[in-house]
């Protein structure tokens, strides 16, 4: 959604998703011989650069200092998910999602909160049918009985309930990603208890309904104790909250807001909980692309503000982001190729720490403790404007 900060460093990236791109991707260099003759990447680039969804940085109609309209390309999507079987191919114990056998139901979310990548990321919102997902599922069970099912709105999936219930039923220990408070259903969550899960992660992101609306997640207080008690009720007695510190408009009075909203939930049920405050980080092509972040002392005094009310008001376990990677975030999500100097002084350190990030972008005047807008170009637009409309793959898609 942003290739911008490393576009420098690559000579062709494809935008969007990649099933239909591949192929042709692959035809194309298969055509070209071998690599070591003259001229090869320059044949190569030719060659890939009029395909739908690829991006050449060096390209001059794409140059952020041309002036003038820079050209885009559009991101391309799989409309048809059904025809495209994305599951795992390969199981490990090596790997986070251990020996689990991963399906994915869907692409897109329809709710549309205002801080969120993933809704634009995958639009428009697509599913599989349910009777496609079972049958991979059962395929998957030829070799573990853990099946993840993957989505970005899970519980909002047409067939959550027909597939979980499918499943639990064939003895597969089902997992999930987080859920929608106001979509959970008890298929669902009896299924997951069936396979042995006993936590359910739910994100009520603030402390206050009206924060909550500000930010296009009109989640109640009360269908999220609704959801904490028919998780409860079927035995996932573990509760992962996760929350957003340093949205635009809140306030202490919002983040002091979290201590009490988690005090009430343990007041009522019985179940551990454990809270994570991330910091807001804009993300491109969202409607909050465009805010002014906090500087990072006053996000931190934030942060610490909810968690002095979480411990006030409840047992539960807290885990904080920093603020100053926060800011780091917020530089390379938003900005553009002027990062490449910064990246390439890290690129020589395995995991770089917050503190060679903050020398590093330096090098190009950047104060990670103030206040971040985004980068624009010298005619107003964002870098990331060269990411165009989301399209289908195919071979007349002009580049606009």
């Amino acid at each position: 959604m942003n290739p911008e900060p490393v576009a420098p460093f690559v000579d062709a990236a494809v935008l969007g998703e990649g099933e239909d791109v591949i192929p042709a991707l692959a035809a194309a260099l298969a055509g070209l011989g071998p690599r070591h003759l003259p001229g090869w990447r320059r044949a190569v680039l030719e060659t890939i650069a009029p395909l739908p969804g690829v991006y050449v940085p060096s390209r001059p109609e794409f140059d952020p200092g041309a002036g003038g309209r820079r050209a885009t390309v559009c991101r391309l999507i799989r409309p048809d998910l059904d025809t495209a079987q994305t599951v795992s191919a390969a199981l490990s114990p090596h790997t986070v999602f251990a020996d689990r056998f991963l399906v994915e139901v869907g692409r897109g979310c329809g709710r549309g909160c205002r801080f969120c990548l993933a809704c634009r990321l995958y639009a428009p919102t697509r599913v599989r049918s349910p009777e496609r997902v079972i049958a991979w599922s059962r395929e998957g069970l030829a070799a573990t009985p853990r099946i993840g099912l993957l989505g970005a709105a899970l519980s909002d999936y047409p067939g959550i309930d027909q597939v979980a219930t499918a499943l639990a039923e064939a003895g597969a220990e089902v997992s999930t990603s987080s859920v929608r408070i106001e979509s959970v259903s008890r298929p669902l969550l009896r299924a997951l208890a069936r396979g042995g899960q006993r936590t359910i992660t739910l994100a009520p992101e603030t402390g206050t309904e009206a924060l909550r609306a500000q930010v296009a997640k009109p989640v109640t207080d009360e269908q999220l104790f609704a959801a904490v008690e028919a998780a409860a009720g079927e035995g996932l007695d573990q509760v992962r909250l996760y929350f957003m510190v340093g949205l635009p408009g809140e306030t202490d009075a919002d983040a002091a807001a979290i201590g009490v909203l988690v005090g009430q939930v343990q007041a009522r049920f019985p179940v551990r909980l454990h809270v994570t405050l991330s910091p807001f980080v804009p993300k491109p092509h969202t409607p909050l692309q465009d805010t002014v972040t906090l500087s990072t002392k006053a996000l931190a005094a934030r942060l610490r503000t909810a968690t002095r009310a979480i411990r006030q008001h409840s047992r539960a376990e807290v885990g904080e982001w920093s603020a100053r990677w926060a800011a780091i975030q917020a530089v390379l999500s938003r900005g553009g190729r002027e990062l490449a100097e910064p990246l390439l002084a890290l690129s020589g350190a395995a995991e770089p720490s917050a503190a060679a990030y903050a020398a590093a972008l330096a090098l190009i005047g950047v104060d990670l403790r103030a206040p971040r807008e985004p980068t624009r170009l010298a005619d107003g637009a964002y870098p990331w404007a060269i990411v165009g409309r989301p399209a289908a793959f195919s071979d007349d898609i002009p580049r606009t």
